[in-house]
């Protein structure tokens, strides 16, 4: 682990964002608020604006999106695109109030905007596509009153956006697909989850189901996303039960709290627990305690016999398929962890079948680590893991080749 200095000088620098080797950060060193950008390759340094900018931008590929004050009060805002690979500088959206959060995927730029505000603080998400030059409103519209709720903290990837929606009376997630232009609802639990996150098929958020501010998340089925079914629920004991593919990321220095995930999703529990127990239920995938003193594993350790599924001659895809049909149909030990590895294959083929091999390589990784994890706990044989680890490897190899 290592630790560099990129913006360090005696003024203040906040709000950094990453794409690849380019990192975005807004500083005040010239007396007020500009962006500026710095290559980790080269280690050269851009401002991209000169002053009346608002602390709030996004970056994707060579565009850095970001708000802009106007007007004698500066309580105008526009928003604003800097393409670094022409180094200019396009205005979106032209001096409106209320406009926050711009997030950006490829051509398509979102943001929480309250035009629509009748006095109860509404927001809503919008979005503009660079291609098509057309601003569409991503959210539904209401009768005013309590049913105008408030919408913000977009985020998107491809075809998704998802944010933090108000409108039952407590802050839940949703998300619109552009490509079947349907709205789903992520969460159901009555307390809050907000400020979302997406990438690939996952959905990350700050969730207060426990009393506290943990981080849950959502991995999105390859084919259909699941409506919630209203079970997600909190028994007032700390423990979690997620509808669809939730997954709970808790507390590492957690003591006793017992973690439960349910109908499919994923709980990655305390990893420091002296007492606790972790208990996975449905078709939920449970990574266990790794340094529990008291906790009982549930391995049989009858899988041994590893047959060779995977060809060294098949294409990466036919050889992540043979590997997750390995994994579903000859590792006969641990359900629950079986259903994450296959899901892991299953977001990697996504990938590889969309030309993301990056991704696809860390999807692999993510597999490689789970499975070794695995094998520490004495959760999977060593000669099951190995094998898994070893067919993985091949399958980077190869895509790396490529």
């Amino acid at each position: 682990m290592f630790k560099t200095g990129i913006a360090d000088n005696t003024s203040d620098q906040f709000d950094p964002a990453i794409y690849g080797n380019k990192v975005v950060w807004t500083d005040n060193r010239n007396g007020g608020y500009d962006i500026y950008m710095q290559n980790l390759s080269t280690k050269v340094q851009t401002r991209i604006t000169t002053g009346e900018t608002a602390p709030d931008h996004a970056i994707y590929d060579n565009r850095i999106v970001y708000r802009n004050f106007s007007g004698e009060h500066h309580d105008m805002v526009n928003i604003y695109m800097y393409d670094l690979s022409t180094k200019k500088e396009t205005q979106i959206i032209t001096s409106r109030k209320g406009i926050y959060n711009p997030a950006i995927y490829g051509d398509r730029i979102v943001w929480e905007d309250s035009r629509n505000d009748d006095g109860t603080g509404n927001t809503d998400i919008y979005m503009y596509d660079l291609s098509t030059k057309q601003e569409t409103r991503i959210t539904p519209s209401y009768e005013g009153g309590d049913n105008n709720p408030y919408q913000s903290n977009p985020s998107i990837y491809g075809d998704k956006i998802v944010w933090e929606d108000w409108r039952n009376g407590n802050a839940d997630i949703y998300m619109y697909d552009l490509s079947t232009n349907k709205e789903t609802q992520i969460t159901t639990n009555k307390s809050e989850q907000r400020s979302p996150v997406i990438y690939g098929n996952t959905i990350v958020w700050q969730d207060n189901r426990n009393g506290n501010a943990d981080i849950y998340m959502f991995t999105l089925a390859s084919a259909e996303v699941p409506t919630p079914d209203g079970n997600e629920t909190d028994d007032g004991n700390g423990t979690s039960n997620g509808t669809g593919n939730g997954t709970q990321v808790p507390d590492n220095n957690s003591d006793n709290g017992p973690g439960n995930g349910t109908g499919n999703g994923t709980q990655v529990p305390d990893n420091n627990s002296d007492n606790g127990t972790s208990n996975g239920t449905g078709n939920g995938t449970q990574v266990p305690d790794n340094n529990s003193d008291n906790g009982a594993g549930n391995g049989t350790g009858n899988c041994t016999q590893v047959p060779d599924n995977c060809s060294a001659k098949l294409m990466p895809l036919d050889n992540m398929q043979a590997l997750k049909e390995y994994v579903e149909c000859t590792y006969e030990c641990h359900e629950n962890t079986k259903i994450g590895l296959a899901s892991l294959l299953d977001t990697s083929m996504c990938y590889c079948e969309n030309g993301e091999d990056e991704k696809a390589v860390s999807m692999l990784n993510s597999f490689i680590h789970l499975a070794e994890k695995m094998k520490e706990c004495k959760q999977v044989s060593t000669n099951e893991a190995d094998y898994m680890v070893r067919e993985a490897k091949k399958i980077i190899d190869q895509l790396e080749a490529n």
